[in-house]
């Protein structure tokens, strides 16, 4: 049991990684199964906040996040009780998505040696950032008129997702497209701080690399 207990410690974050690509992969089953993709979202928002306990800088945790994450619950609640009109949960959960980022890297600035732990945490935050794009697109979505080159289904948002980590990365395949000026410039914006996030992470991971006492790096 110790070890087991040792084990889930020291690969926390790469677990958590694991779980949260996993999730992430299989997003496109939530989208035809409602109460699938509210276990789905249940389940990833429970290992986000178990690996924030760790990650994310306490005050960001207990006075943003936790409440933040208590609401988009209640709203998931209310929108399966009463239908679409209560659909507010993108909202909430771009903030949510928003302050687990800000706790992740508000404490990942502080870590001075280069560990697996950091890469996973590194690489959980880069996909959060992506989930919080997705959740932006579907709330411009739905407030403007024509965003994409064709109409996505309001419970589609796997698409959405597939559009921001595409963007994100500066892949670009081009199937789905924006065509509002509004949402070029925040798919843009997207793409600028996919790149700079990349760059801006592994300078901090080059830089948090000491030699150790004995002179072996």
């Amino acid at each position: 049991m110790k070890r087991t207990r040792a084990f889930f410690r020291k690969f926390r974050s790469q677990l958590l990684m694991c779980l949260f690509v996993a999730l992430l992969v299989a997003s496109p089953v939530a989208d035809s199964h409602p109460f699938i993709g509210f276990a789905m979202a249940v389940l990833l928002e429970t290992a986000l906040l178990a690996g924030c306990s760790y990650m994310a800088s306490g005050p960001i945790l207990r006075f943003v996040i936790y409440p933040l994450a208590v609401l988009w619950i209640l709203a998931h609640i209310a929108q399966m009780q009463f239908g679409e009109r209560w659909h507010v949960s993108p909202y909430i959960g771009f903030a949510l998505s928003c302050s687990i980022v800000w706790g992740i890297l508000s404490r990942f600035n502080h870590k001075t040696r280069v560990a697996a732990s950091a890469i996973s945490e590194a690489v959980i935050s880069y996909l959060v950032i992506a989930v919080a794009f997705s959740q932006l697109y579907w709330i411009l979505d739905h407030h403007f008129i024509n965003c994409f080159n064709f109409p996505v289904p309001q419970n589609q948002q796997s698409e959405y997702l597939y559009f921001s980590l595409s963007t994100l990365t500066t892949v670009g395949y081009g199937d789905v497209q924006p065509v509002n000026h509004y949402v070029r410039f925040i798919a843009a914006f997207e793409a600028v701080i996919g790149v700079f996030y990349v760059a801006v992470v592994i300078s901090r991971l080059v830089a948090g690399y000491r030699v150790n006492d004995n002179g072996i790096t």
